[in-house]
Formats: structure tokens, sequence, C-alpha cells
């Protein structure tokens, strides 16, 4: 059974960023298969500690975001997460199971999907 959006949500406390601070988490989906050249790029509005868990289980949180290309770069990014572009480009060469977090527009360190926020 698909998890609440609750359980899946670990928000920082206010003070990191007030009441209004909007919370987006990226994910860079690995490819099925190598056929295509590219992974997808999903976005979340909210942080969650393992994207890559909230994503196999709740799929339909995720937004289509971008596109990472076989050598781990950029090909594009929504206009819904450029807040990202900047970290994503320094990041560069990128790979799947990456996930990015960041609130109030303060970037966040990429960390592995396993991996605990920092």
């Amino acid at each position: 059974m698909p998890q609440t959006i609750d359980a899946i949500m670990t928000l920082q406390p206010e003070s990191s960023g007030g009441p209004d601070a909007v919370s987006s988490t990226l994910y860079i989906v690995p490819a099925c298969t190598d056929m295509s050249g590219q992974c997808r790029i999903v976005g979340f509005r909210g942080i969650t500690s393992s994207a890559r868990d909230c994503y196999e289980t709740n799929p339909g949180l995720w937004v289509e975001a971008g596109l990472m290309n076989s050598r781990g770069e950029l090909v594009c990014l929504s206009d819904e997460f450029a807040e990202f572009r900047q970290e994503l480009l320094d990041s560069q060469p990128l790979m799947a199971s990456l996930q990015f977090s960041m609130r109030s527009g303060a970037a966040r360190t990429p960390v592995p999907a396993l991996g605990p926020l920092p």
C-alpha cells in the first residue's frame, strides 16, 4: 500500500525558511535500459529523505522535470524547477540516483538517493 504524503515528507523546521518557504526535490531516475541514452529527471514539491523510495512507492507525486544524457550532462530542465539549474550544471557529470533538495532557494549538496539529507 502506498505511503501517505505525511510519511514521505520530512520537512525541515520553519526556522530554516519560514512557513512560506518552498521545498523541492529532484531525482535522476535510473534508466531501465541503455537504449535511449538518457535518464529522466523528476521533481517533487517537498523534501524526502529517500527520493528513490518515495518515487518507487508514489510515482504519481512526481512530475517530469528534465533529462540527463548518457554523458551525465543536463539536457533540459522545466522552468518549474529552474532554481536547480545552476546546482545541476555545477554537479556535472550527473549520474542516475542522485537526489537534489532545496528549500527557499538555498541549494543543497547532492546526495545519493539512499543517503540522508545533509
